[in-house]
């Protein structure tokens, strides 16, 4: 075997494992330079990579000298270096699917492609002196080939779809501007044009690379919320829990944990309310639970009335203040206690190393002391009676910890609801709804289906809610506690397949071989037991005729008496195992007495008369009982070995009828999962159809058409992401819940569909990863195009005269004018389009609106105060909504707010003008305008090139500076995607001023009906709510619509100024460029000091560098991916 054969072999069992191959696909594995062939090779000491079959030489040598910077190498294969573009297939015909080749220092003098190396390089170098100044003085064709190599390469990254090679390219970028920014720095206190380079790189490193990406988790209570996001987080107990829910609902947000302490490996941060927002809450709370005298009501007694569950909370931050005592305290009295204003308005910081102290420290601010301190711990609990509870005067709880799922920028968001009492704890739950980007639904998976959670999806306001957001495609729906399960029950609602009949099938004959067994281990315990006794007996006797054959050369023996036959008789097995029948016959045990002694009574009971014994007669008995021993003993031995081979078998079939039963239990998760997964995705399709022809009706009833669908509603279902999950079952096979029993019915953690929930967290954050990745690689390309303009610029080229500078600037300045006038008009006519959109969409339809809700008003009014089975509400109730501004989550009525309910047919009816005008129209309209403004940018540079062609000024430079308009139109592609998100947001923003505004002209009549007692209160509080609405209700609607209006109107304008701006500055970066690229060379002969010459010829060999290997790997990952 030839010395590279045996590399070759080396190679091939280096190869990573466990690697899979496409077709024409090869692993390469390059040696490292510094390896020695003939060496011990491993994996290591290979650069390991995945080939197409037409990927030449030069790639796999860009992509080695990537991973191993130093001196550049030639790849050599057997004896021969390798042509650059020599394609991997060519070395591929013999060897199969694996490429080995060597890495080898490159000499300064190359030989020939396919000679032998030499032994040693060649000591010195020709080198001819009339060649340096045949060079040309301004290499400048050889800078627009870099200009443009690395414009394609990292053109070629940004359209790449996966976010794993954008940020592989964005980090490369960053270490390519450090590099850069090391040898500016070394000049910047002798060279402006340094500084301000310097400048511009700091700017463009500060531009943030990832953006948080908020998901929503939303859901009833028991529904597992925090057993979900436990098991999403790998972690046993992190999410605080309260046992008083009905209560209070603080929200916690869970992101990534940036520090790196061992201390602070679970962070947390605890925000309280403030002083106005508690004094406005306890204001509410007393008069919950406090009746006209100052008393506590006889409601506050019971924890599941509205006037207990306020007392309670009172209670939790007064705990020594008793019922007896109320009377004394006014709110004025109560917001002088030092120890709650030591609270509020601040926010509490705790770390730990480890989850579980983490957890227990966390749950004594959220929840309250009884249930922390628990049962067992009374003593202790009644020494913490009197201390005072933080979880009512929470506002936002905020965890911090190193979980993967949260690594790419995910931050998971528990939102208990939006309804709290707390204003301040509502807004807060509120705004996170409006930031999401997902919006995760939990629901018990036995009663999502049943109780139609998708279709409902927590009522139509939340429903209608996301219409106006047009978060529709944010949401995603998680089926929790699919353990949950009864395998007969799921048979009878599931089509289950033959295999889980032939699992039964099975069952019933593990279960009969169990019971065969077990009888037969039965039976021969019995016999094993009589065996016992047999032996107990046969050494009595033995021992009594060793007695008598001491005593028979001395005296007269006789044959005792036995009564052992009968008892043997009595005690026999009634039957005997079929495994016993093989027992040979010589083998059964002997009676302590033999026959003669038997028939010691004859007949007619007359004992015979008894012989006296011999010493032959003993001995011989004696023999024989001790025979029967033998024989008993080796009998029992055969039984208990027979008996201790069964048990496995029952260990064996018991194992099997587990199994079976897991996988039995399996199918009927598996088919409830799949089963579920296609009603609530049919069911959320269904929601939304509902809505839009609810829309569709209201708009125009009469060309409504039913059979017409709106949507593709069938695509509606199928983009419903589904997740069916069994947090416990994940979280027992993860090593968590040791004290809980394993979960049946999942072989592995994908069955609990965990690891597929984390992976689509993971995943919702690669929209906002690409889009930042984009934006800088292309500040990236605009930022070095004019650096390498600079830096080509050593004042050695050739010069321009005076006049014919200024010809040429009075030219460009011209031109320049008219590119900064064509964008301001792009933005002009996009603004022009936006404005007629949203007042054809919007803002028409919704003057008519307002218009047909004004005489509905009252009557939605009256319905308030009509009786409870009829829909209204109780006086109580009533009460209640009104103390609070009109919103109010009541135990008994649920969520009411008075202020939507009035403005619901305005609100109802817009929603699909609105979501046609936010979610296609107004988008439209910036994709225009992108376009647009990219095609001004091609006509200025098209203007300028013909220009240079004229009078033959600035040529060479062309080809850079229309490498550079690429950049700049992908600036108001990166624009474009801001644009939509910042309307995006305006949007949620304008859409949620309509109750606000209506609920601020309500307040009057609310305080008003608020300040009502004693007889008749009722009846006076429906007579104030009915005849303000009837008065007011035009004004409120026409205010609540205009200043929806004006909030879209200044949306357009700050859009428009937005726009603007960018307009101006890649307008003034143009200028830069072609003024600097075409006029920018001094009319002088004088060269520029050494210093800063040397400075641009060592930045312009770095930027040459690069652009010839500084992002090519990336820019070519889709053909092959550096594997280690």
């Amino acid at each position: 075997m030839s010395d590279w054969d045996r590399f070759r072999k080396s190679a091939e069992e280096s190869v990573p494992k466990d690697q899979i191959l496409g077709p024409r696909r090869f692993m390469v594995g390059v040696l490292i330079a510094d390896r020695d062939p003939d060496g011990d090779l491993a994996e290591t000491d290979f650069r390991w990579m995945k080939a197409h079959s037409k990927i030449t030489i030069a790639r796999i040598h860009d992509t080695y000298m990537l991973k191993e910077a130093g001196a550049d190498v030639d790849l050599w294969f057997e004896d021969t270096v390798l042509s650059p573009d020599t394609p991997i297939k060519n070395l591929c015909t013999v060897h199969g699917s694996v490429v080995a080749l060597r890495a080898m220092l490159k000499l300064k003098q190359s030989s020939p492609a396919g000679s032998p190396a030499p032994e040693d390089p060649p000591l010195s170098q020709n080198f001819n002196a009339d060649e340096v100044f045949d060079r040309d003085a301004s290499p400048e064709v050889d800078l627009e080939q870099h200009t443009q190599l690395l414009n394609h390469h990292v053109h070629e990254i940004t359209k790449q779809g996966t976010v794993e090679v954008l940020e592989a390219g964005v980090a490369r970028s960053i270490k390519i501007l450090e590099t850069l920014q090391e040898t500016l720095l070394q000049a910047a206190a002798i060279s402006a044009d340094a500084q301000q380079w310097i400048d511009s790189i700091n700017t463009m490193k500060e531009q943030p690379n990832r953006s948080r990406t908020i998901i929503g988790v939303v859901g009833n209570t028991g529904a597992g919320k925090s057993s979900v996001i436990n098991a999403l987080l790998d972690e046993e107990r992190l999410v605080p829990t309260n046992c008083m829910r009905a209560c209070t609902s603080s929200v916690t947000e869970i992101s990534w944990n940036i520090d790196d302490e061992p201390d602070h490996k679970y962070r947390a941060e605890i925000e309280f309310i403030d002083r106005a927002d508690w004094e406005n809450d306890l204001k509410i709370l007393m008069q919950e639970f406090l009746s006209e005298d100052g008393t506590l009501t006889r409601e506050a007694s019971d924890p599941g009335t509205d006037a207990g569950i306020a007392w309670a909370k009172f209670h939790a931050v007064y705990p020594k203040i008793y019922k007896d005592k109320l009377a004394n305290y006014t709110v004025e009295k109560l917001m002088e206690k030092s120890a709650v204003l030591n609270i509020l308005g601040t926010t509490k910081h705790i770390h730990h190393s480890r989850a579980d102290l983490f957890y227990i420290e966390l749950q004594g601010f959220v929840d309250s002391k009884e249930k922390v301190i628990g049962k067992k711990d009374r003593d202790h609990q009644k020494q913490h009676k009197n201390q005072m509870e933080f979880w009512p005067l929470i506002k936002v709880v905020r965890l911090y910890t190193k979980s993967e799922a949260l690594s790419t920028g995910a931050v998971v968001v528990d939102l208990p609801g939006v309804h709290d009492s707390n204003a301040a704890r509502a807004a807060v739950a509120e705004r996170y709804i409006q930031q999401c980007s997902g919006l995760w639904i939990v629901a018990p998976i036995t009663r999502a289906v049943d109780d139609k959670a998708a279709k409902n999806l927590m009522g139509n306001a939340f429903k209608r809610q996301l219409k106006y957001d047009g978060n529709y495609s944010a949401v995603t729906f998680i089926c929790s506690k699919t353990d949950d399960i009864s395998a007969t029950e799921a048979v009878d609602s599931l089509d289950v397949d033959h295999e889980f009949y032939e699992l039964e099938e099975q069952l019933r004959h593990y279960e009969a071989q169990v019971t065969n067994t077990q009888d037969e281990i039965a039976s021969l315990k019995d016999f094993a037991n009589d065996l016992r006794t047999t032996l107990d007996e046969v050494e009595d006797d033995i021992d009594i005729w060793e007695d008598l054959k001491d005593r028979v050369e001395t005296e007269t023996v006789f044959a005792p008496k036995s009564k052992t036959n009968q008892k043997r008789k009595q005690s026999k097995p009634k039957h005997r195992s079929q495994k016993r029948q093989h027992i040979d016959d010589d083998s059964q045990v002997e009676s302590g007495s033999d026959d003669a002694n038997d028939s010691r009574h004859d007949s007619d009971g007359v004992e015979t008369p008894q012989v006296p014994l011999t010493m032959l007669n003993v001995e011989q008995k004696i023999a024989s009982l001790k025979n029967a021993k033998k024989n008993a003993r080796q009998e029992k031995k055969k039984t208990e070995d027979l008996i201790t081979a069964l048990k496995p078998t029952i260990r064996e079939l018991k194992s099997k009828i587990a199994d079976a039963n897991a996988k039995k239990l399996a199918l009927c998760i598996q088919g409830r999962n799949m089963y579920s997964k296609t009603a609530i995705q049919k069911d959320f399709a269904a929601g939304i159809k509902e809505l839009d022809q609810e829309a569709a009706v209201e708009a125009d009833e009469e060309a409504f058409n039913p059979d017409q669908d709106l949507r593709d509603y069938d695509e509606v279902a199928n983009s419903l992401p589904v997740f069916c999950v069994s947090s416990r079952a994940y979280q027992k096979m993860c090593g968590r819940l040791k004290k809980d029993e394993a979960v049946p019915g999942f072989q592995t953690p994908e069955e609990t569909q965990v690891p597929q929930l984390k992976t689509h967290c993971i995943k919702l954050t690669q929209g906002g990863r690409i889009r930042a990745c984009r934006a800088f690689l292309n500040s990236f390309c605009s930022t070095l195009t004019p650096l390498f303009l600079w830096a080509s610029n050593d004042g050695t080229g050739p010069q321009m005269t005076d006049a014919k500078k200024q010809e040429q600037a009075n030219y460009l300045a011209k031109r320049l004018v008219g590119l900064h006038k064509g964008l301001e008009e792009a933005v002009e006519v996009c603004l022009g389009s936006m404005t007629k959109q949203l007042q054809q969409q919007v803002f028409a339809r919704m003057g008519q609106l307002m218009r047909q809700a004004i005489p509905s008003a009252p009557t939605i009014a009256q319905s308030w105060g009509r009786p409870k089975e009829a829909g209204g509400l109780h006086w109580s109730t009533y009460k209640a909504v009104v103390r609070r501004g009109g919103v109010y989550q009541s135990v008994s009525a649920g969520h009411r707010d008075l202020n939507a309910e009035l403005l619901d047919p305005i609100i109802r009816q817009l929603a699909t003008r609105w979501e046609r005008a936010f979610q296609q129209r107004l988008p439209q309209a910036f994709e225009a305008y992108t376009k647009n403004s990219g095609d001004v940018l091609h006509a200025f540079h098209a203007r300028i090139e013909d220009r240079a062609r004229q009078n033959g000024v600035g040529l060479a430079h062309m080809a850079m500076l229309k490498g550079s308009i690429f950049n700049y139109e992908q600036m108001f592609q990166n624009l474009n995607d801001q644009l939509k998100i910042r309307l995006t947001e305006a949007q949620r923003d304008a859409n949620r001023e309509f109750v606000p505004t209506l609920a601020n002209f309500m307040m009057t009549v609310y305080d008003r009906c608020a300040n009502e007692y004693g007889t008749g209160s009722f009846i006076r509080m429906k007579n104030h709510m009915e005849a303000f609405v009837q008065l007011n209700s035009p004004t409120m609607f026409r205010a609540a619509t205009q200043t929806v209006e004006e909030a879209l109107t200044r949306v357009c304008r700050d859009l428009e100024t937005e726009m603007s701006n960018k307009a101006n500055e890649i307008s003034s970066l143009m200028h830069r460029d072609y003024m600097h690229a075409l006029v920018g060379v001094q009319a002088t002969l004088e060269m520029e000091k050494q210093p800063q010459r040397s400075l641009k010829a060592e930045v312009l060999a770095q930027l040459k560098q690069v652009s010839s290997l500084g992002h090519r790997p990336f820019a070519h990952s889709d053909a092959y991916l550096p594997i280690d």
